[in-house]
Parts: C-alpha cells; structure tokens; sequence
C-alpha cells in the first residue's frame, strides 16, 4: 500500500497500483498510461463527472464513488445557509466586524410553514427532507420515477417540475450531473420561481440553493437581469464545499 499526495507519486508508483483511492488530474496521465496495471478506482466523492469516464469503459476499468455519505454534513450545511439567509447571519456578521450595531436591513423570516422544492431525492434529499420537516416546513420533491420518499408530502416527477417550482418558497437542487440532468434548471425555471406568489420575505421573490457546482449560476450561462443577482433578491450559491 502506498499512501501519499498525488504530485508526491513516483510516475512507477502510479503505473504499478492497480487500486487507486482517490483521483487527481495529476495522477491520470500515468494512471491511463498504456503500461498501467490500474484495475479498479474509488472516489472520495459522489460525483464522477469530472474522471475521463470513456477513457475507463475503453480500458474496462472498475469505477466505485461514495454515494450518500455525504447526506449529514451537506444537509448541515444546506441549512447552515438557509438561516444565515433567513436570519441575516451573514449580514450581522459584517455589522459585527465593522463594529457597527445596528438591525438588519431587511426583515427576520422563518423557516416554519414555508413550502421547500428538493429536485433529486436520493440521500442527501431525504435526510434534507427529514430536516426541514423538524423545522416545520412542508417538503416536496422532484425525482424520476415521482415514487414517494419519507418526509415527503408530494412527490413529482421530472416533467412536473415546472408545475413544482411555482409552489415552493425555497429550491434546493441536489440532482446529480449527468447529460439527461444538464441545464435541467433554465432561465424559464427561475422565472417560473419569480412569478410564483411568495411567503418567504417580504422583499425577496425566493430562495434558491443551486447544490451542485455543475451548474455555477452566472451570467455567462444564465443571461438574467442584475437585480436577480443581488443578495437582496436572490440567493444563487453553489456548494461546493459542504462534505
């Protein structure tokens, strides 16, 4: 067994393992090397979209991930942001280094009676579903089949997520990225968040928790108007730094 950092390897180090724990760009080149032994890969992660995954089927290597260990620690951290939102943490947090007392601009919510939307419960969703029903929240979902989930009131299927996202006050998107998923969430989606009637905030039309970094949402991929972008309207996070 060899245990060290990828830019540490010797390139025969790599060539010779025929079981690699973990991936790094740095690794691949002499990893995939025509002379590899490499038979078997385990992520650390749940996703897999960013490991050469034809250059594997080609060489029929073995492709394992961690698939739902990380439910705890982002379902913490999904609703580690929700309060500092719906709280003004964050704002109150700057107030404090500025060593300025003063209220927050907008006005305290809770997350109590409000509708929450999570497209894709696998894991992560149920345990966040679970959660949010702790906190008094009424949870729906989008998933594939619509089959029912614990903690669920209602489950739609991919194709009524139109008609999901106009009943939810707040968006968590936990979908895996796969082709079938890619650009799932359109500029038509987030105006259908818009136009829905909303019980969150007073000022904000929604809250939105973009979870997977596939889907950074920027102005590049989703031309939007500046005001949907500003922190007293939107919240547009991707997190990436949850497990």
């Amino acid at each position: 067994m060899i245990i060290g950092k990828a830019q540490e390897l010797e390139t025969e180090q790599i060539r010779e393992a025929e079981v690699i724990l973990g991936w790094s760009k740095h690794i691949a080149e002499e990893a995939l090397h025509p002379d590899s032994k490499l038979k078997w890969i385990q992520t650390w992660s749940a996703g897999i979209d960013k490991l050469p995954l034809t250059e594997l089927e080609k060489r029929n290597i073995s492709l394992t991930n961690t698939s739902g260990v990380h439910a705890i620690p982002i379902t913490e951290q999904i609703f580690g942001m929700l309060l500092s939102h719906t709280r003004y943490l964050q704002q109150a947090a700057l107030l404090q280094r500025q060593k300025t007392w003063q209220p927050p601009e907008g006005q305290l919510t809770e997350l109590r009676g409000k509708t929450l939307l999570i497209t894709g419960v696998g894991e992560i969703g149920r345990e966040t579903a679970r959660i949010a029903e702790a906190f008094g929240m009424r949870v729906i979902g989008v998933r594939r089949s619509g089959k029912e989930a614990p903690h669920v009131e209602h489950m739609y299927t991919n194709e009524q997520l139109h008609e999901a996202l106009g009943v939810a006050d707040i968006v968590v998107n936990i979908l895996p990225f796969t082709e079938e998923t890619h650009h799932s969430l359109t500029k038509k989606h987030l105006q259908r968040c818009v136009k829905a009637p909303s019980s969150l905030m007073s000022v904000a039309a929604r809250l939105f928790i973009q979870m997977r970094w596939y889907a950074r949402w920027n102005k590049n991929i989703l031309p939007l108007p500046d005001w949907m972008y500003s922190r007293k309207n939107r919240y547009l996070r991707h997190i990436h730094y949850g497990a």
